[in-house]
């Protein structure tokens, strides 16, 4: 401030003091106003709709649910009679947040990450049926794991119900089977919110097993896990499937064969080799021939598999018709450029980057991946724990 007084020749008067102290207390204000803006309130808003009627809806319940420090639900609300809710939190913005809102028995739910003010939720009448499901795609991946081989399939369900409604029961949704003297690990579902969920599996007392899963109008995904015996680096399996599947994919890391009939080379990625069969009916059983040891990708390789990096073409296992003996890795990476010569690049189904989560780093990380997104869900009144989906 005397500086200022200089410049403009001025002495150092009362005028100059009471500017010098008008200033300091702006400075304290803006640092104050500073410090506080973390804890200042957020707001979030939206509309809840229904995606069968294309009605709004009043007076439905949602949740605020904060995920830093686990799930804690911070605040509910109704929606007005324009079908619209409104969050006022100081920790809306300060981490990523999940707005829920429970409607038919089915939890929908809405990602929130930092920045976001207005989020849309659409729900959907309960009244799809068996019929409007259908698997698009089935993959089935291979990764020995000392005296056990650990089998992921991962399932592509697409409801295309019209018009658009969930599909739920709470006596089973989904039918699966594993091998026999196979041993169950986890089993996830996901909505096409991509947000996994652990479910628990039905006992079909013989019959295999299901999920009472909540599958929303578009892709679904489910997880299934198990482990069979490999003693001697080997194993035979007998996959099957209750429901028929528009396309079926095996893989296995490098240093395993794999050997099913009916299966075509292809191509390799990122240490992985892969093999797929079209249009496979329901009930039909896939019986595949697994030996070797097997061996993780680099991390470098292991993180653009994660990444859906298709660019490079790495030394996988091989598989080819049970007629013929199975390849092995060095083989399988010479046959790579006449594999994609067979089978175009888009082969792959379009999540196949997110099934590896089953080969990386072994199945210890079996939906570790996406510890992040998974958001367990709680129990309604009610309803079971695992029938909602995201």
């Amino acid at each position: 401030m005397k500086t200022f007084c200089a410049y403009l020749r001025y002495p150092m008067n009362s005028a100059c003091l009471q500017g010098r102290l008008f200033l300091k207390f702006l400075g304290l204000f803006l640092l104050c106003l500073l410090a506080a803006s973390p804890a200042s309130a957020g707001t979030l808003s939206g509309v809840i709709h229904n995606g069968t009627t294309g009605a709004i809806i009043p007076r439905q319940d949602v949740t605020l649910i904060q995920l830093q420090g686990g799930m804690q639900p911070l605040e509910t609300v109704q929606t007005d009679a324009q079908g619209r809710y409104h969050f006022d939190r100081p920790e809306i913005g300060q981490g990523p947040m999940l707005v829920r809102a429970p409607y038919r028995g089915v939890n929908y739910n809405q990602n929130i990450p930092p920045g976001t003010a207005t989020a849309d939720i659409d729900v959907f009448e309960p009244s799809a049926t068996a019929s409007d499901i259908t698997v698009v795609n089935h993959a089935i991946i291979f990764q020995p794991q000392g005296d056990n081989l650990v089998v992921g399939e991962e399932f592509s369900v697409h409801n295309i119900s019209k018009p658009p409604a969930t599909y739920f029961s709470d006596k089973g949704t989904f039918e699966f089977m594993i091998p026999d003297g196979a041993q169950i690990g986890q089993v996830s579902a996901a909505g096409p919110a991509g947000m996994p969920l652990p479910q628990s599996a039905i006992d079909r007392r013989g019959k295999g097993h299901a999920i009472a899963f909540a599958f929303k109008p578009g892709e679904n995904t489910v997880r299934i896990s198990y482990r069979v015996p490999y003693t001697d680096n080997q194993a035979m399996l007998r996959v099957v499937s209750p429901l028929p599947a528009q396309r079926v994919v095996l893989a296995g890391p490098a240093g395993i064969q794999i050997a099913s009939e009916g299966f075509a080379p292809a191509g390799n990625e990122q240490g992985f080799a892969f093999f797929a069969h079209d249009a496979l009916a329901a009930n039909s059983p896939v019986v595949v021939s697994v030996s070797g040891a097997g061996s993780v990708p680099a991390a470098g390789a292991a993180a653009g598999a994660a990444a859906g990096d298709t660019t490079g073409a790495g030394a996988g296992g091989g598989a080819q018709s049970s007629s013929a003996p199975p390849i092995d890795a060095q083989q399988s990476a010479q046959q790579s450029s006449s594999a994609a010569a067979i089978a175009p690049p888009t082969v792959f189904p379009p999540r196949i980057a997110t099934v590896r989560w089953i080969l990386i780093g072994g199945f210890a990380l079996l939906f570790g991946l996406g510890v992040v997104y998974l958001w367990r869900q709680p129990r309604v009144a009610g309803v079971p724990a695992h029938a909602g989906g995201a």
